[in-house]
């Protein structure tokens, strides 16, 4: 799984796929965004699941199965089972395109920020981690970030 899909969801695009569906999905479905993209009612969230390659894959039919069933909105965050969520639907909906039984610009995907990640698992020290990827390497400088301490209370 490297590299990024480029594009976005567009209402040409949208409008396509919910035309795939006619008379097998009602109409109501289908709801319109601002903006015009068309998003199904129902979408797939990737929170759940272990960090490792057997949720990946089933993570993978599973987006691969709604796409193919009228769902075209997919949830995740760059924190959702560390990164590879994100990871994970890029994969699936690459494999779609390359198929080519769909265009990126046919899904929604709805990502979070505001989060610092682990890269696909949580690593023996996260404070080296932490310092190693993000202070020493320049992203982060110190001060820019609040890392919440444990009360001795909970």
């Amino acid at each position: 799984m490297s590299g990024m899909l480029a594009g976005h969801a567009t209402s040409e695009g949208a409008s396509r796929y919910v035309q795939r569906f006619a008379g097998r999905i009602p109409v109501e479905h289908f709801r319109e965004l601002p903006g015009g993209v068309r998003v199904s009612t129902i979408g797939l969230g990737t929170y759940l699941g272990r960090e490792d390659d057997a949720t990946d894959a089933l993570y993978q039919k599973a987006i691969g199965r709604v796409l193919e069933r009228g769902v075209n909105l997919l949830d995740t965050a760059v924190n959702y089972r560390h990164q590879r969520s994100e990871r994970i639907i890029g994969a699936a909906l690459a494999a779609a395109v390359g198929r080519g039984e769909l265009s990126r610009e046919e899904v929604v995907i709805a990502t979070k920020g505001g989060f610092i990640p682990f890269d696909a698992e949580v690593p023996a020290d996260p404070g080296a981690y932490f310092q190693a990827t993000y202070v020493r390497s320049g992203i982060i400088q110190p001060g820019d970030v609040v890392i919440p301490r444990r009360s001795s209370t909970s």
